[in-house]
């Protein structure tokens, strides 16, 4: 997956070339689909266990999440469906969006200086709604965010999901005189409690935040309208900023979106199996193998720390390298004023530091 696979076939890449004098025994893809529709609901939240883990064993040895203290670490939850044709996949369906396909719900991390990695991950069928199942996947991000090694989750955990004031926005201009922003969207607040139908414990005051923004007609051009109309972007805080750094914060949140793009540009390009929970399992493995990516990125450095995942695969990881043998040693020849030569050394100096002469 790492190296863009996008189904159980594209895993003979390991049975080709030179991969059998580094790995002694890679099993056919045949087996591995076999393996995996073998799994259970049971066995998939084993994986999830793995993963989180997984996450926790790479940010000790990368600076995955380089937060300082007093500073947000940003969670982000969100879905998006991935398409599926034909009617033989368990748990497919129609959802909001019209699209047939199974739902895949998502929690990254992130900071300011930091790309997003995945800390949790869940697969629905495809008719479920946004709210379904949210609740304990977020439960979990958190737990998995807590567990991060060392001082790099000290700060501040924001989860992203009156009288009105100008943003900076698209098509803003900003007034020197007047100090402030031109722009017609603007956002107001106003105090709110959450959860309030449920028991008295489990109420949570804050703030809701509400982004309107002028909703043009394009096919009334000539003909004004009566009253103007908008659209509402709303969005719940206990957070302690105001409300235009509030909602700038908040409108961040569209980096989980580079994410999804991201996994369905290798693993996620489609779901390969007709068995949910194999697909499932499948979710899972893209995740460790996104965050896998992730921290060879940040490890290796020259500017790909924050690159896609796509671009990563291309300046590390499907190397133009040959594999020759000397000296009963296998040797890796890489090619002559590679660009990314220093990128890769550092990655493998990291990985494989020489012993310490004695």
């Amino acid at each position: 997956m790492v190296a863009g696979t996008d189904s159980i076939d594209d895993m003979a890449i390991l049975r080709h070339g030179g991969m059998g004098r580094l790995l002694k025994a890679c099993y056919a893809p045949s087996t591995l689909g076999l393996f995996l529709r073998s799994f259970t609901f049971g066995h998939v939240r084993q994986l999830d266990a793995v993963a989180s883990r997984f996450l926790k064993n790479l940010a000790a040895q990368t600076p995955l999440i380089g937060t300082r203290t007093g500073e947000y670490t940003l969670v982000d939850v969100d879905d998006t469906i991935i398409e599926i044709h034909g009617y033989q996949k368990q748990g497919s369906g129609y959802g909001y969006s019209g699209v047939r396909g199974l739902n895949a719900l998502l929690a990254t991390v992130s900071t300011k200086d930091t790309a997003p990695v995945i800390v949790a991950q869940r697969l629905r069928k495809g008719s479920a709604g946004s709210p379904r199942g949210a609740a304990r996947m977020v439960a979990d991000a958190l737990a998995t965010v807590k567990r991060l090694p060392g001082e790099r989750a000290t700060g501040p955990v924001l989860v992203r999901e009156a009288a009105w004031k100008p943003i900076q926005y698209t098509d803003a201009v900003f007034d020197e005189t007047a100090d402030r922003w031109i722009s017609s969207a603007e956002v107001a607040e106003t105090g709110y409690t959450a959860f309030s139908s449920r028991k008295q414990g489990e109420h949570i005051p804050g703030r809701l935040v509400v982004r309107r923004i002028p909703d043009l007609n394009p096919h009334g051009a000539g003909q004004p309208t009566i009253f103007d109309t908008y659209r509402f972007h709303a969005f719940f805080t206990t957070g302690t900023p105001d409300t235009v750094a509030a909602d700038k914060t908040h409108r961040g949140h569209a980096i989980i979106e580079q994410v999804n793009a991201d996994l369905k540009d290798s693993a996620l390009a489609h779901l390969p199996s007709g068995v949910f929970t194999a697909n499932a399992a499948w979710l899972v493995l893209a995740a460790m193998a996104f965050n896998l990516t992730r921290a060879a990125a940040t490890t290796a450095g020259n500017g790909l720390a924050k690159a896609r995942t796509g671009t990563i695969r291309r300046k590390l990881i499907s190397v133009p390298a040959r594999i020759a043998s000397s000296a009963r040693k296998l040797r890796l020849h890489l090619p002559a004023h590679w660009p990314w030569e220093t990128a890769w050394t550092a990655l493998f100096t990291r990985v494989f530091p020489r012993p310490a002469k004695t």
